[in-house]
């Protein structure tokens, strides 16, 4: 006899935000979520306005070497990185002002911002602690999306104030 039970659950089930003691209230949580994707969003801004300056650094100064051949490949590399953090910016800033009005699709837009969050292996580059900072952001982002409690929050309904 297994300890499951086989009953379906009463149809006047109501889901509650309020989450047990361990996870927090699912609204503080939502909350937390959109102000680090915001924070995260606003330092792939300047990471990406950092790279294009490399750039522009990189062709300045080889322009007046003379006979020096012209850093084609830190320049393709760096321009790489600057696109990649403005494209992973695009979404950050959707999820997380979704997550913070709960707008339709709220959750799928959080989601999506989770996962360019944890994919933005390329700002190694200048130290571990941008890619750690934007990876935990993103992972943190993943697991509080994917809580029921969340879930139960976000499907609530719409708000139009933050």
């Amino acid at each position: 006899m297994s300890n499951y039970p086989t009953d379906p659950l009463p149809p006047n089930l109501e889901l509650s935000y309020q989450a047990p003691e361990r996870y927090g209230n699912a609204a503080t949580l939502v909350k937390l979520a959109g102000i680090f994707n915001i924070v995260s969003f606003a330092l792939d801004l300047v990471y990406g306005i950092g790279m294009g300056a490399l750039c522009v650094l990189f062709i300045s100064t080889s322009a007046h070497g003379g006979s020096a051949p012209k850093p084609w490949v830190p320049v393709a590399i760096f321009a790489g990185f600057g696109v990649a953090s403005f494209l992973v910016a695009i979404p950050k800033c959707i999820g997380a002002f979704k997550l913070l009005r709960q707008g339709k699709n709220a959750w799928g837009w959080g989601l999506a911002a989770g996962i360019c969050g944890c994919v933005q292996v390329w700002t190694f580059e200048p130290c571990c602690l941008p890619m750690i900072l934007f990876m935990g952001i993103g992972i943190f982002t993943v697991v509080i999306s994917c809580l029921t409690n969340v879930r139960a929050y976000l499907a609530i309904g719409q708000r139009t104030f933050i």
